[in-house]
């Protein structure tokens, strides 16, 4: 009951600490990036001239602008001036703020204007003193430089700093971007150019000008305006995925190369994870392990889809729609950790099919349009929250049932990252603050302690196995020996005290063949000798076989051909006197075997057919086939016909009662060797074939 309450403390711990972390971390960024201050800038242009009164005739504009003097610090840029369904005229000053505030168009114009320093002129006499402040942020062209992260822009947009064309992403119906910015809008309009997606995070240097040969005391004159001609895919999502923000280049990319280096370990340890626990459920032949990796293929999709986003990349939406979906991923993956029936009601299968229904729901909100997304997302919030709830509750009931609580932490985290998804997502501007990617990381790092806890688990089973397999072994071993011994010992008694009676028999044998005068009896007397002969011959076989010991030697790697030969070499003369010719023919081959047992095989194999084939010629050969050893003794004799020469007491004398041992015990050594004998006749040639393991 302990380790129960110990596990479910654990279990709410976990769910706690997610549920910070996704609070506090969105707190955290917002302390450590600050909103720029924007302010209402109202200033003048000239639109005309009176000739008769000689004036100017001048316009009053009221813009929102942010200040050069707060940027130095990396902020995030929210204040604009925005004009809605049309592109606004690249060159013109004339900028107004009247439509802040308002929902995105599916195209229109965006434009940020930053001013230069103020309470500074040439006139008042101090520009050096006045410029002192700024002087490590002024480079040798006589200009104050920050950078400004634009992220990536639903769905195309053209961007343009002053009157300057820095980039394009995807493209804008009826415009080409370069045209566009140097000409009248009506003259560059193609109707041939149609929309097309494209997206992707850029960086732009903003220059301010604080050379006292061209200052203005216009505010907007005297600044920087970022225009951006932006279009959607029409009705569907408007706007940036993220924030831009702004400040001195090398702290405004720290922060956003830095969120990509943390996207990419990520999705590095990710992938290593998955194939982790591929390589572990393999391994235990199991399915408890499988929800570790939908989670890891749930993480790995979140990372991929948020990267391929902020790259360039021809299709936002889809990505949008892939990194929406991984949430679903991840409650799948709990699912699958529930049980699968309680009370007689499929848990496991209606959370796996909510969880699916979630994943396609979120899947389909970027793909649709803003009308249609807004009941397809409230739909999902409801089944997310539905089924958070059911995994939630079971895996507390689970837990309450014994299951390990580990294989249950993940479910916490999983809720968390649904009940953020649903509720409080936004795009981080500082990805190291994303509570998605911190809940990830928690969320692998429990899937890899699972996996090595499986590791070690695995390995100190098989290590106590090996230790336990090694004593039976052993033990085994010394049974075999006694065995073997006994059985040596019971064949050196049986060949050694029968020879005994045999010889005393054929002695008398001898004495009965000198008195008896009748030809029937003698003709008997030779039929009993040639039996005592043959078994005194069979009692040799088995003395020799229990004083060799070959079932008892250590098999080792030998050289086959120089057995071979030395059972050439010992076997030559004998064949000689016979009028029998020997070839010997073996290509370098090793092979595991014993090198005494396989020398008596061979000789015996030889010496058989020398005396009893009737042959005039005999071949050694030895080759290598595949994996195997391959020995052949061939002659040119007369051959067994179609009987079974490997049973015990076989003679090739059919004349005579099958008595013979030796072919049968050639066969019992090779097999013991883990080889095989057989034999087949053929074009007038007996072949018998060894086979051994190579070594």
């Amino acid at each position: 009951m302990k380790k129960k309450s110990l596990s479910l403390v654990i279990f709410a711990i976990v769910l706690i600490v997610g549920t910070l972390i996704s609070v506090f971390l969105p707190m955290a960024e917002e302390r450590s990036i600050d909103i720029a201050p924007s302010h209402d800038t109202t200033y003048e242009i000239q639109v005309g001239y009176d000739r008769e009164n000689k004036v100017a005739i001048m316009e009053t504009h009221t813009a929102t602008t942010v200040k050069v003097t707060d940027l130095f610090e990396v902020k995030r840029l929210t204040a604009y001036n925005y004009y809605p369904n049309e592109y606004a005229e690249i060159s013109s000053n004339a900028i107004s703020n009247e439509h802040n505030g308002e929902a995105l168009a599916s195209k229109g114009t965006l434009r940020y204007v930053i001013t230069n320093i103020e309470g500074i002129n040439p006139a008042n006499g101090t520009w050096e003193e006045d410029l002192a402040p700024y002087a490590e942020y002024i480079g040798d062209d006589e200009r104050l430089h920050l950078t400004m992260y634009l992220p990536p822009m639903l769905s195309a947009c053209n961007v343009f700093v002053r009157v300057q064309h820095e980039a394009s992403m995807g493209t804008l119906t009826g415009f080409d971007s370069v045209k566009y910015a140097t000409t009248d809008q009506e003259l560059a309009y193609d109707e041939t150019v149609i929309h097309a997606d494209g997206t992707e995070g850029i960086f732009l240097d903003i220059p301010l000008i604080v050379s006292n040969r061209a200052w203005s005391e216009n505010p907007i004159q005297n600044g920087c305006i970022v225009t951006i001609h932006y279009e959607a895919e029409d009705g569907k999502q408007v706007g940036f995925v993220g924030t831009p923000i702004i400040g001195l280049d090398e702290d405004v990319r720290a922060i956003v190369d830095g969120g990509s280096d943390f996207k990419l370990i990520t999705g590095l340890l990710a992938l290593i994870t998955f194939f982790i626990f591929v390589f572990v459920c393999i391994l235990k032949r199991a399915t408890a392990f499988v929800p570790q990796l939908v989670f890891a293929v749930g993480i790995m999709t979140f990372v991929y889809a948020s990267m391929s986003l902020v790259g360039a990349t021809a299709s936002p939406y889809l990505w949008l729609a892939v990194r929406s979906a991984a949430v679903g991923i991840f409650l799948l993956g709990a699912s699958f950790t529930l049980p699968t029936s309680f009370a007689k009601i499929p848990v496991k299968y209606i959370t796996a099919v909510l969880s699916l229904a979630y994943t396609g729901l979120a899947f389909s909100v970027p793909l649709v349009n803003i009308a249609s997304a807004e009941a397809i997302t409230l739909a999902y919030q409801i089944i997310g929250v539905i089924t958070s709830l059911v995994i939630l509750g079971f895996s507390i009931v689970e837990i309450l049932r014994g299951k390990r609580f580990d294989l249950c932490i993940n479910n916490a985290l999983s809720v968390v990252l649904a009940g953020y998804a649903i509720f409080s997502f936004y795009e981080n501007v500082n990805v190291i603050y994303s509570p998605f990617m911190w809940l990830s990381l928690i969320m692998l790092g429990v899937i890899l302690v699972i996996g090595f806890r499986e590791f070690i688990l695995s390995e100190n089973r098989n290590r106590q196995l090996t230790a336990n397999l090694a004593a039976e072994v052993e033990l085994q071993t010394r049974n075999m020996r006694a065995i073997i011994d006994e059985r040596e010992r019971i064949l050196q008694f049986v060949s050694h005290d029968m020879k005994k009676p045999l010889s005393s028999a054929r002695t008398y044998l001898s004495i009965l063949r000198q008195r008896e005068k009748s030809e029937e009896q003698l003709k008997t007397i030779d039929i009993i000798e040639a039996k005592v002969a043959d078994l005194h011959e069979n009692l040799s076989t088995v003395s020799d076989y229990a004083k060799r010991k070959y079932v008892a030697e250590t098999p080792v790697n030998i050289a086959v051909d120089e057995i071979l030969n030395t059972v050439y070499t010992e076997l030559s003369p004998d064949a000689e006197a016979n009028g029998i010719v020997m070839e010997f023919s073996a290509k370098r081959s090793c092979a595991f075997a014993k090198p005494d047992a396989l020398k008596s095989v061979l000789q015996n194999l030889v010496l058989n057919a020398i005396e009893h084939a009737d042959c005039s010629k005999i071949w050694l050969r030895a080759y290598r086939k595949f994996d195997k050893c391959v020995i052949t003794v061939t002659d040119n004799g007369k051959g067994f016909g179609d009987k079974d020469v490997f049973r015990p007491y076989y003679s090739g004398n059919d004349g005579e009662e099958n008595i013979g041992l030796g072919l049968y015990i050639c066969k019992s050594h090779i097999e013991v060797m883990n080889g095989t004998l057989a034999y087949e006749y053929t074009d007038h040639k007996l072949i018998f074939t060894i086979t051994l393991p190579i070594a």
